[in-house]
């Protein structure tokens, strides 16, 4: 058969048709007709990305599927036939995109251009027409003179690097898979090599300017922000003290050093990215930031009190006064550019600044980390009545628990739904992976475009491209199963942060702590028992599922079954991760034991260690590690493969160590576990510990 394509002025269309489909749509939306009798499908779309999804969507109709990580080809080569088509589809909401999040090794922290480019093809190949970047005062992606005074401490993050809790390793050093890795610094090229200080910005801000031109050459709308109040400590300290509050750390924003530091920064980040469509006065993560009541100076005071409303909570005026400030020299900064705002959960921050604010000025707001807890709160519903554009920016995961699978689409249609109703006009996802969260993200595109998207008519579909339609069924109800799991992990069990960076009690915190040869606080002993008898509870309801995947495994042909044995290695990584948990956790109880007694005086100090080590040694770290080894697929799974080396592994050696030295009888007599490592290193890590 063959295919007629039209774009462009609908008034070149009429000879084709008698009346035009997209005579009531947008440029984005498309149509699909096809003419048996002439052997021609015909895809029209109101302009030239509308055209581009109107082609991807009929190449789905011929069995093909498109992620944001990879493509998914029909294997069959029999000759399409012409599929009968008469539709119409139009986005539900005008803006739909992504903002993978800089700051782990599993995200866009390590990509090279490269990496951007196909991103930006496969985000557009599911639907999404919006890149949104966004960058922590620490990373290299915008520098700017204040005062005479340059940012020049910033970097991005590398196996090499001490953020987030990394402890910095070569990857020739890796335990396990280092031959994965082509480099012995697994990062970014534009964090490779630098220089001097500024060349490290010289190279991110280049990364990001090529990324942003090549996603505008394809359509894209582009989005870049930075936060305002956080300021790069060198310029910090620049500002007089009489301009600062809560102990220094904070800019008055009623001072004129706040005026000229944001005008600065504006500037600075339309002239690094005038290619930028928007740009976005971020929020600061910090907490000191985000909890404090305000600058108590006269002229803060009057601020409040001018723009007082019962919504507000810590935090939340002054950054509406940074806002505030943006929205009066944006304009001359930027003209024909548009202002956005962001942060997380700030929703009551525009519920009470709508007000005070010009109509132009668009409102954005990460939701709950959990899309469940998000409708809990009713967010959605805060959307509403509103005088202006404003996006969601939903999860696609959770950073809490990056190390592990995270099905969540079944939470996504009311969560959209709602955002729709309330008057939403954009819906972005944060993520960091790609392969790992890949169903998530292709299915909250297709809810944009279709609120009525079933999540168990997605995975029968996914399961039947990717397995089979023999097995599709028990392959959707096992996926469906792992959709409960993590609904009974987030309602019942409340256990959000099972593999943080930051925090407790999570595994790799729980295991620093015994190199401190400190007790625990009894807060967080009560929070490990409570986790201990939820675990089996989790085991059981893992293998529920993991017992329909690997039945339908056993049926799939070898090419058929690489989307399948790729979801059961992670389910099994998953079940081996509670494994070692446990063993983890009883270890910390044997060893606040031990704490309690005397190291001379009582026997139970010695068998309190020796427990702890005993167990600690039980945990099949090594084996778990090795089996997620076995399948990474892409560049986020290589950077979870690298963190499991450089955080939880190396935490796990170091921690039993430590155990080791510090007992004097141990009752258990298993051998410690051999760690194969390249010759002459065995003794690095312990080195570089002392």
């Amino acid at each position: 058969f063959t295919i007629t394509v039209i774009v462009g002025d609908r008034a070149d269309h009429t000879t084709l048709t008698q009346s035009n489909p997209l005579d009531k749509t947008s440029t984005e939306g498309f149509s699909l007709k096809s003419h048996r009798e002439e052997s021609r499908i015909q895809i029209e779309g109101g302009g030239p990305l509308g055209l581009l999804y109107g082609v991807y969507a009929f190449l789905e109709k011929l069995g093909c599927r498109f992620y944001v990580s990879r493509d998914s080809l029909p294997q069959t080569k029999a000759q399409p036939t012409v599929p009968e088509l008469d539709e119409v589809h139009e986005p539900r909401f005008k803006l739909r995109g992504t903002i993978p999040f800089s700051d782990f090794l599993c995200g866009p922290s390590t990509w090279n251009q490269s990496d951007f480019h196909r991103y930006i093809d496969q985000v557009l190949k599911v639907g999404y027409n919006c890149l949104t970047l966004h960058s922590y005062s620490y990373e290299p992606h915008l520098h700017f003179t204040w005062n005479g005074i340059t940012q020049h401490r910033a970097y991005l993050d590398t196996s090499a690097t001490q953020r987030w809790g990394n402890r910095p390793m070569r990857t020739s050093d890796f335990w396990i898979g280092r031959n994965r890795f082509d480099n012995d610094v697994f990062a970014s090229e534009a964090a490779k090599d630098c220089q001097s200080d500024l060349d490290r910005f010289l190279k991110a801000e280049e990364l990001v300017r090529n990324t942003f031109s090549y996603a505008k050459e394809r359509g894209m709308i582009t989005n870049i922000g930075v936060e305002v109040m956080d300021l790069p400590p060198e310029i910090l300290l620049a500002v007089p003290e009489k301009d600062r509050f809560e102990s220094g750390l904070l800019v008055c924003p009623s001072s004129k050093s706040a005026r000229s530091l944001l005008e600065a920064r504006l500037r600075a980040l339309v002239n690094t990215y005038p290619m930028a469509d928007i740009y976005t006065v971020w929020q600061t993560e910090g907490s000191t930031i985000r909890r404090t009541k305000g600058c108590p100076c006269k002229a803060c005071r009057a601020y409040a009190r001018k723009h007082a409303h019962l919504a507000y909570q810590d935090g939340d005026i002054i950054f509406l006064h940074w806002i505030e400030l943006a929205a009066e020299m944006f304009p001359t900064l930027a003209p024909r550019k548009r202002l956005t705002t962001g942060g997380w959960s700030i929703e009551s921050t525009y519920r009470g600044g709508d007000r005070f604010l010009p109509n132009e000025v668009m409102f954005t707001s990460l939701l709950s980390p959990e899309p469940l807890l998000a409708l809990k709160t009713k967010q959605p519903e805060k959307y509403a009545n509103l005088h202006r554009d404003r996006w969601a920016m939903p999860w696609g995961e959770f950073d809490g628990r990056m190390y592990l699978p995270q099905p969540r689409v079944t939470a996504y249609p009311e969560l959209f739904k709602k955002l729709h109703r309330a008057g939403a006009t954009g819906v972005v996802m944060i993520h960091w992976r790609q392969r790992a969260i890949e169903e998530n993200l292709r299915f909250a595109a297709r809810l944009m475009w279709n609120l009525n998207e079933k999540p168990k008519q997605f995975y029968l579909d996914v399961a039947s491209t990717e397995c089979g339609s023999e097995v599709a069924k028990q392959v959707a109800k096992g996926m469906m199963q792992l959709e409960q799991f993590e609904q009974f992990l987030v309602n019942k069990v409340q256990w959000l942060d099972m593999s943080a960076d930051y925090g407790a009690p999570p595994m790799r915190q729980t295991m620093d702590m015994f190199l401190t040869n400190l007790p625990f606080p009894k807060k967080t002993i009560e929070t490990y028992k409570k986790r201990l008898k939820q675990i089996p509870g989790l085991h059981k309801r893992l293998s529920k599922a993991l017992w329909h995947l690997k039945n339908a495994g056993s049926h799939c042909k070898p090419r058929e079954g690489e989307w399948l044995a790729y979801w059961i290695n992670r389910v099994e990584f998953y079940d081996m991760f509670l494994q070692c948990y446990e063993f983890v956790y009883r270890a910390a109880l044997a060893y606040q034991e031990a704490l309690k007694h005397s190291l001379i005086d009582d026997v139970r100090y010695h068998l309190g260690f020796g427990e702890a080590v005993r167990l600690m040694r039980l945990a099949p770290m090594h084996k778990m590690i090795q089996h997620y080894e076995k399948i990474v697929p892409d560049k986020g799974d290589l950077g979870v493969l690298a963190v499991l080396n450089t955080k939880l592994l190396q935490s796990y050696i170091l921690s039993l160590q430590s155990l080791e030295q510090q007992i004097i009888y141990i009752a258990a007599t298993e051998a410690i576990p051999e760690f194969p490592r390249p010759k002459g290193s065995s003794n690095r890590q312990t080195e570089r510990r002392k």
